[in-house]
């Protein structure tokens, strides 16, 4: 067996795990989705065309937005989204708005496999995050210093 095909039967487990009493529910997955080779799960994965893309504001934009909410709207057995996808649809509704619905599979494998350079952060982006972090770093260590 091949580890893909492993990978796809491990997280295909508890999709149909979940998925057998409850209908339309959402599974977000915090994995490497492109180990997992859906032929008979295509019809189920919201977004196909993303689904492997890290994206930024430019791949998943509010035209993108506008189709994905509307497509899981509809009522399903299922929907698929990677994690990815998943972040970005939370920025532009609040993230509760589909609490009773989604379920996130996490695998460890990002420690084993890590992303590809090209897949981190655009440079216009990392200066933006870098200050986040600097700022946030300097109102705890103030909170912390009182």
């Amino acid at each position: 067996m091949e580890f893909s095909n492993f990978y796809t039967s491990n997280i295909v487990e508890v999709i149909e795990k979940e998925s057998h009493n409850r209908k339309n529910l959402i599974f977000v997955l915090l994995a490497q989705t492109s180990l997992f080779s859906y032929p008979n799960y295509r019809d189920y994965i919201v977004d196909i065309e993303t689904f492997d893309l890290e994206g930024n504001d430019e791949t998943f934009d509010k035209q993108w937005f506008a189709k994905v909410f509307g497509i899981l709207n509809i009522e399903k057995d299922l929907h698929i989204l990677s994690y990815a996808q998943f972040s970005y649809l939370i920025d532009y509704i609040n993230s509760s708005f589909f609490t009773d619905r989604v379920i996130i599979l996490k695998d460890n494998l990002r420690r084993l496999y890590s992303i590809k350079r090209e897949e981190f952060l655009e440079k216009k982006y990392r200066g933006k995050y870098r200050k986040k972090t600097r700022r946030n770093t300097y109102l705890s260590s103030r909170t912390n210093s009182n």
